[in-house]
């Protein structure tokens, strides 16, 4: 009797201990679920604010992402491998932040195939490999993805790892372009200006120029002041080329800041000014662009819009000669006595 008793005793022990069990694991799950939850959460919330705030909160939106990433929740996976990618609360690690992409991509998520398809793309993480590139920009794209959608008509347009196809190009473009991308719009007004894959339409080009211009994309700035320039699809007017010459300029274009030196040069739409003139050239000049510096030496060997100045104007002169600009060339060797052997 005694023994049946302490069987009993035992017996209930132990299924009390497992009850205690059950409930400390189901507890633990519980806690684990809402911590989980609570950290994709927030992982999504403060990656959109990661630019504007210090490193001790990325550090914490870091850990959130890496805790939510570990139980395999695909966002949280590309988000923590966009902050590998870009040293975001940690050090930079490609290689974690490709591996981290592929887990993401592997799982469906649109914007980690198209990292990931990055990432092959300029060999970071990985070793370099245009087909694979190619293949996560399309399963990306596919998915509506506009960024990859881009991407897809970049490659197609500039023959990157496959032959140059101006239809697939327009294709990619052109759904891109629907959802709003700028890029996009403006490079399909390139192919419809110069007659890609698809018959020359200066209307339909103009169309697109402006849809990304108002969007304020620099290059589709210019563009645009161009077809005013040139009277295509639209008439000729030059006050509202430089309306969208300085827009473009205004935000870096070295493009525009030429066109928008010139306008205010040859008095095109603008009343004559050298001084804004010189400006523009300069601000060209210092990008690199060639007839931008020949302007601005031959300004600095008569005076125009600043003091005449020999040394300065044989710099960029000499700058412009390099590059193979003919008339600085010319202008260097008709004036030996002023620019000497130092200059040339």
């Amino acid at each position: 009797m005694k023994k049946i008793q302490q069987y009993k005793l035992i017996k209930y022990s132990l299924m009390s201990l497992s009850i205690l069990l059950i409930v400390a694991i189901a507890t633990y799950n519980i806690y684990d679920y809402f911590k989980f939850k609570k950290a994709k959460y927030e992982c999504k919330k403060l990656l959109t604010l990661v630019s504007n705030v210090d490193e001790i909160i990325k550090q914490d939106i870091f850990n959130y992402c890496q805790f939510a990433a570990k139980h395999g929740d695909d966002e949280s996976q590309m988000f923590l491998g966009f902050m590998y990618d870009n040293g975001l609360g940690t050090s930079k690690n490609y290689v974690m932040a490709y591996n981290l992409y592929k887990k993401s991509a592997q799982k469906g998520n649109a914007k980690a195939q198209y990292n990931l398809g990055h990432m092959y793309s300029l060999g970071q993480g990985v070793k370099q490999d245009s087909s694979e590139a190619l293949k996560w920009f399309k399963s990306s794209a596919k998915q509506g993805y506009v960024a990859a959608q881009h991407s897809l008509g970049v490659i197609y347009y500039e023959g990157k790892g496959v032959p140059k196809n101006y239809f697939k190009a327009i294709k990619w473009y052109k759904k891109a372009a629907a959802q709003g991308n700028s890029n996009s719009q403006n490079n399909l007004g390139s192919m419809y200006e110069n007659g890609h894959g698809v018959n020359q339409d200066y209307a339909e080009a103009f169309k697109w120029y402006e849809s990304a211009a108002k969007q304020g994309n620099f290059y589709a700035q210019n563009n645009l002041g161009l077809m005013y320039v040139n009277g295509r699809s639209v008439a000729q007017d030059y006050s509202e080329a430089v309306k969208w010459f300085k827009k473009s300029a205004e935000q870096g274009y070295v493009n525009a800041q030429f066109n928008l030196g010139s306008m205010y040069n040859n008095e095109q739409g603008i009343s004559h000014n050298y001084y804004e003139a010189f400006y523009w050239f300069k601000k060209a000049a210092e990008q690199g662009h060639i007839e931008a510096q020949n302007n601005v030496g031959i300004m600095y060997f008569y005076g125009m819009g600043i003091n005449k100045d020999y040394y300065q104007a044989a710099k960029w002169l000499k700058l412009a000669a390099k590059g193979g600009q003919k008339s600085a060339i010319k202008l260097l060797k008709e004036n030996p006595n002023i620019f000497g052997k130092l200059y040339w």
